[in-house]
């Protein structure tokens, strides 16, 4: 197996605690305390389903003129951004905002990341790696989710938010250190 595939391995392994951290789980008791109305979350869902949809048109075109992992570094830059950013809200208009390129940017990195993987996993080797790929990250995501519940009871939405944008600068930093060949 490709080394780089080991560091992608614990980025990845990053990156989803991190959303299990800062994903809707946390987004949703935030928005609430400052004073979402739970009968609009349907609108927001549905706008985050368009949002995201234009996340992935983005990463496909931005693939045509740049390398993978520079859009991967790009997108989980700006994601993390967003959570950290979280911190500092206190209205929600801006706080919507945030939800909205949070998953814009999210969405952005998903068809570059399949392409980064594909670069260095052996064809005869594709479907071995990429099953332990999604066993990895189906038990990570099982393990995490009533973890992140914990955290976010614990610390509040807001404080997790934040701690999901931190929790990404290391996988930021592993894809800034791998090289392209």
């Amino acid at each position: 197996m490709h080394h780089i595939l080991y560091a992608f391995f614990i980025a990845s392994a990053l990156w989803l605690i991190a959303g299990a951290i800062g994903g809707v789980m946390a987004w949703t008791p935030f928005l609430i305390e400052l004073g979402f109305a739970e009968q609009h979350f349907g609108y927001l869902w549905s706008a985050m389903a368009v949002v995201q949809m234009m996340g992935l048109a983005i990463s496909q075109f931005a693939l045509k003129t740049i390398s993978s992992r520079k859009v991967i570094i790009v997108a989980q830059s700006l994601f993390a951004a967003t959570l950290l950013a979280v911190y500092w809200v206190s209205s929600l208009p801006f706080a919507l905002l945030l939800v909205l390129f949070s998953i814009l940017f999210a969405s952005a990195k998903a068809p570059s990341l399949n392409v980064f993987f594909h670069r260095f996993t052996p064809s005869y080797m594709r479907a071995t790696i990429g099953s332990v790929k999604a066993t990895l990250g189906a038990a990570i995501a099982i393990l995490m989710m009533p973890i992140s519940g914990h955290f976010i009871d614990t610390i509040g939405a807001q404080n997790a938010l934040f701690s999901a944008g931190l929790a990404l600068l290391p996988a930021v930093g592993i894809y800034l250190l791998m090289k392209e060949h």
